[in-house]
């Protein structure tokens, strides 16, 4: 390959990684200021758990994963969900709530859960929150 051809194909590489940071840039700037603080707080509050939690220690799978999952696709509704003149449609968050409240129920019946994966047969309720998330 010419050195030409390299640097063409560089150039154009930077191109796209430039349009999707202003993409990015674009989908969080149109939001109203409020839910740009929420988004900000949200996204630090994500950081700081990591951060957190590797430096002094992990907890349990199940709680790390429910914190984890809630936090992330709250920050993927908000961002890259669908548009509705620069804000989260309303099923974003509705998808948001469901998610919250998913990632909750884990994390409050951590034992039952544990409990019931080294005993048997999960719960209708279990099942279907379960398969939701998938959904989502």
């Amino acid at each position: 390959m010419t050195k030409s051809a390299a640097q063409g194909a560089s150039d154009h590489d930077l191109d796209a990684v430039d349009t999707e940071e202003s993409g990015l840039r674009d989908r969080f700037f149109h939001l109203p200021p409020v839910l740009q603080w929420v988004t900000r707080l949200t996204a630090l509050a994500f950081v700081l758990f990591h951060i957190t939690t590797a430096w002094v220690g992990a907890l349990p799978n199940f709680i790390h994963r429910g914190i984890h999952v809630g936090i992330a696709l709250s920050l993927v509704y908000v961002l890259f969900g669908a548009r509705r003149g620069g804000r989260p449609a309303w099923h974003d968050y509705l998808s948001i709530i469901v998610v919250i409240v998913i990632c909750l129920n884990v994390i409050i019946d951590y034992e039952r859960i544990v409990e019931i994966g080294t005993m048997g047969e999960p719960p209708l309720r279990d099942l279907i929150l379960g398969a939701m998330l998938v959904v989502i």
